[in-house]
């Protein structure tokens, strides 16, 4: 997200998108949404959810250095749940 001051500017990014459209997901200073730029995330699942028939699915890519704990926070928040389309790869592993 970015201020909208900052939109049309040269920035090193793909997309932006105005940080005060999502301003009210936000459940304050310390949201973990915020923190890791997924309340755009949180509103295309709210919205998402809101049309779809049941026992249907959303694929959803998520992609990043992204803790394990807000990509959770953000599916419960949005009233949903989730499956990993892939594993981590185990220490272990050969």
């Amino acid at each position: 997200m970015a201020d909208e001051d900052d939109l049309g500017k040269e920035l090193a990014t793909t997309t932006l998108t105005d940080g005060r459209v999502y301003a009210s997901l936000q459940t304050g200073s310390d949201d973990i949404l915020a923190r890791w730029s997924l309340l755009p995330q949180l509103g295309f699942l709210r919205s998402a959810k809101n049309r779809l028939s049941p026992k249907r699915a959303i694929i959803k890519l998520i992609g990043g250095r992204i803790p394990d704990t807000a990509i959770d926070a953000c599916f419960k928040r949005a009233g949903m749940h989730y499956e990993r389309g892939i594993q981590q790869a185990s220490a272990n592993a050969a």
